[in-house]
This record gives structure tokens, sequence and C-alpha cells, in this order.
């Protein structure tokens, strides 16, 4: 699966409507938030995801490691 510009639209809303970032780090309550966007993305009709509530963390590490060099992915989006 690529990820796509549709993709990473209905992942902003999704974080919009859940707003995880309001709990604190490592919290139950933030994990909880998380996997709720997770399963509504893996519901979505629209367009087909794969995603675990740690998957972005598992593909930033992962580059990381291949290239040895830290990955900057933050974008305007």
């Amino acid at each position: 699966m690529e990820w796509t510009v549709i993709h990473d639209t209905l992942l902003c809303h999704e974080v919009l409507l859940e707003e995880p970032y309001k709990y604190n780090k490592g919290s139950n309550e933030k994990g909880k938030k998380w996997t709720e966007i997770a399963e509504a993305l893996n519901e979505s009709g629209d367009v087909k995801f794969t995603v675990t509530q740690r998957g972005h963390l598992e593909k930033k590490k992962g580059e990381e490691s291949a290239s040895r060099i830290p990955v900057d992915d933050v974008t305007e989006l």
C-alpha cells in the first residue's frame, strides 16, 4: 500500500476528532485514542488503510535504521 495525501488528510481528520494530544505521553487514555484512530482508519471504505496504534513510529524507526540518518518527516500537513 502506498501512503498518499488522501491518507494524510483522513489521518489528520481523525486526530482532530479524537484529540490524542490532550493526554499525557504514555498514558492509557492516549493509547486508547490512538487505537480508536487506527480502527476508524482501517474501517474507512473510501481509502484502504492498514495501520496500527504505533505504525508511524515503527515506520520512522525502520527508515532511520535502514539509512542510519535521522528521518525528519515533519511537514505542514
